[in-house]
This record gives C-alpha cells, sequence and structure tokens, in this order.
C-alpha cells in the first residue's frame, strides 16, 4: 500500500467501523492524520473515491482475516483469538450490512460474506 495514503486509509476505516459512512468527514479525518485536506483531495479527489479506497483496503483486510480461519483448528481458544483480533474488520464489515442501500457497499459486504462462509464451514464441521 502506498505509505502516503495509508494513514487516510486507516483512520477512515476505524471512523466508518464505528459510525458508518456518515462519520466520514475530510476535515475530520484530516485532522486525525495530521495533513491539509488538500492533501486528502490530492490523493482522492473526492469522498465517493475515498470510500471506493477503504472498501477495496476491506477486502484485503478481509483476505488476511479468512486466511487466519480457514488455518484454525479449533473455535476455542483459535477462532475467538482471530475474532478479537479482527474486530475493527468485522465492524467495518457489519456497517456495509447496515448500509447495504448503497449498491457500492452491498456488493462489498456479500463478496465479504462469501469467503466468510467458506472459511466458517470447515471450522464449525
Amino acid at each position: 500500500m502506498d505509505k502516503l495514503i495509508e494513514p487516510w486509509l486507516t483512520a477512515g476505516y476505524e471512523i466508518f467501523s464505528q459510525e458508518g459512512p456518515n462519520g466520514l468527514k475530510v476535515e475530520r479525518l484530516a485532522r486525525i492524520v495530521g495533513k491539509s485536506k488538500s492533501s486528502f483531495y490530492h490523493h482522492f479527489a473526492d469522498l465517493e473515491i475515498y470510500t471506493s479506497f477503504l472498501l477495496e483496503y476491506h477486502m484485503k483486510q478481509v483476505d488476511v482475516l479468512f486466511e487466519k480461519e480457514k488455518a484454525c483448528q479449533r473455535v476455542v481458544p483459535d477462532l475467538l483469538h482471530i475474532l478479537v483480533e479482527h474486530k475493527e474488520d468485522l465492524l467495518f464489515n457489519r456497517q456495509l450490512r447496515v448500509h447495504r442501500s448503497v449498491s457500492a457497499f452491498q456488493k462489498c459486504f456479500e463478496k465479504a460474506n462469501q469467503l466468510s462462509v467458506e472459511s466458517f464451514v470447515g471450522i464449525w464441521a
């Protein structure tokens, strides 16, 4: 990941995980990252493009999470530890579900859940 945009994405990811898309404000993100709003617009142009970057970032996080889940041998403590470790990713996915009336969120949610089912079936069986 580009080191210049990584702070923007991690800040927005945390906000989205807790508050959903309505929490994403350029001024707030700039304050958290310690950069100017113009820096945000230099990298992303607008919040819609930024949000698409967040969705891509989420899918990378989901891939990591579900690879770990597939490697689990036991629900307790292995899977529980992974779920706690990836709490923010799960909360982000929850926000996608809550706001699934937005087409891009619905698609990302469905894709993430497809991976989830594949990894969970093995361990729960």
